[in-house]
């Protein structure tokens, strides 16, 4: 495949004049096929252009949004239907009143939303993956999965959702001090900001915003309420091909995909599961009729033990099973696969995006 020019941003924590005048002195044409902006993470929470950010990021069509932990606060804000102490203290009851209005959300911080617009910015948040890939770079909000072995480099594109969520809030200075960097990718990451890279380099001054090039990595992060800026690190490099898979669904589960209240789907970590990867499509046939299809994209894999484990971290609406117990659904699970095969593969959920 051709190269892509990859105009890559980060933390923009509500700043969209800053965002634009970057993007534009950087030379990022929305309309080119060949230009792709990349945010790596928190676009939101801060400061007082959440709603212009949104806006923005919206009608452009060639985008990447990597989620970052600022995306898990706005998320769990619109499932919670309120505004907590937290979101207080990380800038998101900002963002809420201004994307849903100051008017729409009462003083003990509950969130009446307008139907329309919860249903756009569940959207853009549903698309947001944990990590983008191409042939020569792993983009990345924190960092990725990693623990105390080696085995993390093989299996952090599997590695449970728990894992990504904490990975999020991964410390570039503390990974590169450790080494944990991957042998054949270069990790671009924000939420920690470049400036600290006086740490590691004599060279730099403490107020240098500028990207930090360090072996395996660049950090990019400029620490927009404080500097005014936001670094646009222009790349060119291959994107991966997309494959395409193909799997039968059950009546109902066909029809929770094709409305799009299922967004995970269980399967057993087979040879032909093992080669699904991030931004590949699933054609889902019906099983009562092969020819009525939906198509989705997918957003996330995610590796566990069994299906209890797996059970624990999504809810049972979004796994395709509304009201059941996560008991029952694990359950019902293991009957299909059989025990010895889950001991033996593991299961995978695959968070998917109707097309």
């Amino acid at each position: 495949m051709n190269k892509k020019k990859y105009f890559t941003v980060s933390d923009i924590h509500g700043h969209a004049g800053v965002l634009k005048k970057a993007l534009l002195d950087a030379g990022f044409d929305e309309s080119s096929p060949e230009h792709i902006l990349v945010v790596c993470g928190d676009c939101f929470d801060r400061g007082r252009e959440n709603l212009e950010v949104f806006e923005y990021l919206s009608k452009i069509q060639n985008k990447v949004i990597i989620r970052g932990n600022h995306e898990d606060l706005l998320c769990d804000a619109i499932k919670d239907g309120c505004i907590g102490y937290h979101d207080v203290v990380n800038g998101t009851d900002i963002t809420v009143s201004q994307l849903f209005g100051d008017e729409n959300v009462d003083k003990n911080g509950k969130i009446d939303f307008k139907s329309a617009d919860k249903e756009r910015i569940n959207d853009f948040l549903s698309k947001a993956v944990d990590y983008y890939e191409t042939e020569n770079y792993i983009f990345v909000h924190g960092w990725v999965p990693t623990d105390d072995t080696g085995v993390w480099k093989k299996v952090w594109r599997t590695a449970p959702l728990s894992f990504w969520e904490e990975a999020r809030y991964g410390d570039w200075r503390k990974m590169l001090s450790m080494k944990r960097i991957l042998p054949d990718k270069t990790i671009i990451c924000g939420h920690r900001t470049a400036a600290l890279a006086y740490e590691f380099d004599p060279n730099r001054s403490e107020d240098d915003f500028s990207p930090f090039y360090a072996d395996g990595m660049i950090a990019i992060d400029t620490l927009t309420v404080q500097s005014g800026r936001i670094n646009v690190l222009v790349i060119d490099d291959h994107p991966l091909e997309k494959n395409t898979h193909f799997m039968c669904l059950r009546e109902g589960h066909f029809e929770r995909v094709k409305a799009g209240t299922k967004t995970v789907e269980m399967r057993l970590f087979d040879s032909k599961r093992s080669k699904v990867k991030v931004g590949d499509r699933i054609v889902f046939s019906r099983a009562s009729d092969s020819s009525d299809t939906v198509e989705v994209e997918v957003k996330g894999t995610y590796l566990y033990e069994d299906f209890e484990f797996l059970c624990e971290e999504f809810d049972q609406r979004s796994l395709g099973f509304p009201g059941m117990h996560r008991m029952a659904i694990s359950d019902y699970m293991t009957k299909i696969y059989g025990e010895d095969d889950i001991a033996r593969l593991g299961a995978l959920a695959i968070r998917i995006k109707r097309i």
